[in-house]
């Protein structure tokens, strides 16, 4: 699949399109994630756009839509692509069939950009959003990360080495950060 251009220049303003995927089964799986990459854009100011962007949804019927977390805008004060990830709520488990749309709203400003769309079995370890180094000294190191959404309950086990080999499950964990910090 290539990269989705809806555009908002040609779409009046308040118009909605939804983009259907295909159905899929969810038997066997607890939980699902969507992801994708989102081009977040400065274009057109914080004050036109204000909704012009992409709202994740899930239905069990395919008339039936519930929305996913919060709506993407697509304005942003920097460009740039953005990792996007959304849970389905635990409705959407052992299903014989579910779908998932995504509805673009149009402020007719600037076109809207989606990629790397994936539909799939929820990880158990779920991966930080970003991740910034802000002190380094020869002895100590700070560093800050955005939480996943959800929150990982357990915290956070982090590994640090002077070796290039990733850690296995028997490693022991540098350093145990309980959960709801990120630093």
């Amino acid at each position: 699949a290539g990269m989705l251009e809806w555009n908002c220049l040609r779409i009046p303003n308040n118009n909605q399109t939804r983009v259907v995927m295909n159905p899929f089964t969810t038997e066997g799986i607890s939980s699902v994630d969507v992801d994708f990459v989102w081009y977040h854009q400065k274009g057109g100011g914080p004050n036109s756009g204000k909704t012009e962007g992409v709202q994740v949804q899930y239905s069990l019927d395919g008339v039936n839509w519930i929305n996913v977390g919060n709506q993407v805008l697509r304005y942003a004060e920097k460009d740039g692509w953005v990792p996007k990830n959304f849970t389905l709520p635990d409705v959407v488990a052992e299903q014989s069939r579910v779908f998932v749309g995504f509805l673009f709203t149009s402020n007719n400003v600037i076109a809207c950009y989606m990629d790397a769309v994936s539909i799939q079995t929820s990880p158990t370890c779920r991966k930080i959003m970003s991740f910034d180094i802000e002190e380094v000294t020869t002895t100590e190191v700070t560093v800050s990360w955005q939480a996943p959404d959800p929150v990982p309950t357990n915290g956070y086990d982090i590994y640090y080495s002077t070796s290039s080999t990733d850690p296995s499950a028997a490693t022991e964990p540098s350093l145990t950060v309980p959960a709801g910090n990120t630093q």
